[in-house]
């Protein structure tokens, strides 16, 4: 064996041992427990939800389309979040008084 050949496959051996680091890496792909706060599309409501979501190497959420479909994103938000007041709450309770 030549000195190139065994360079050609230590570096052959390098990459199989990436490759392999890499597809085990993404198999424990982290997660992330989030609270989303969206407007739907048919409505002016102020709406949230928490969910856990796939995390990329970042540490950004990977929110998929099928969740953001018909929704406009306001804020994600880290962790379970418990929303005491929003935009629009008021409206009703407002509405109520000036009708009496």
């Amino acid at each position: 064996m030549l000195c190139g050949d065994f360079i050609l496959l230590q570096n052959a051996k390098c990459f199989a041992v990436k490759q392999n680091l890499k597809r085990v890496l993404m198999d424990t792909k982290k997660e992330r427990l989030v609270t989303i706060i969206y407007y739907c599309d048919t409505s002016l409501e102020l709406l949230h939800e928490a969910r856990t979501f796939p995390e990329n190497e970042n540490g950004r959420v990977i929110i998929p389309l099928s969740f953001k479909e018909d929704k406009s994103i306001i804020a994600v938000c880290a962790g379970e979040i418990e929303i005491i007041n929003k935009v629009g709450d008021r409206i009703l309770s407002v509405d109520y008084v000036t009708k009496k």
